[in-house]
């Protein structure tokens, strides 16, 4: 993944990293670690995560952030955000109906 992103930083995200396995928790955890990529994860509260993912905020490089239910308010802030900058539009059109969980 390094090589292909050349110059520019690599960006993990994994979404529900409780649900990983014991080997993709481990290649985050060294992602992280080796700060060979940043590395963005969420764990639904209550789940119990793989022991290297919870390394992460508990031995190693990462800071644990507990987020509440996303208000309305800040679901049109990041629409009207995500508009004015690059990406693909429509990508948080589904926001409203998952920001629950």
């Amino acid at each position: 993944m390094a090589g292909r992103a050349g110059v520019r930083p690599l960006v993990v995200f994994v979404d529900d990293a409780h649900l990983l396995d014991g080997g993709s928790a481990t290649l985050v955890h060294q992602l992280a670690l080796t700060r060979a990529a940043t590395v963005l994860v969420t764990v639904t509260s209550g789940e119990t995560a793989p022991d290297p993912v919870v390394a992460l905020w508990m031995d190693g490089p990462a800071e644990r952030i507990e987020l509440g239910v996303l208000r309305d308010e800040a679901i049109e802030e990041g629409r009207g955000h995500h508009r004015r900058g690059p990406g693909r539009p429509g990508r948080l059109g589904a926001l409203p109906d998952v920001h629950t969980g």
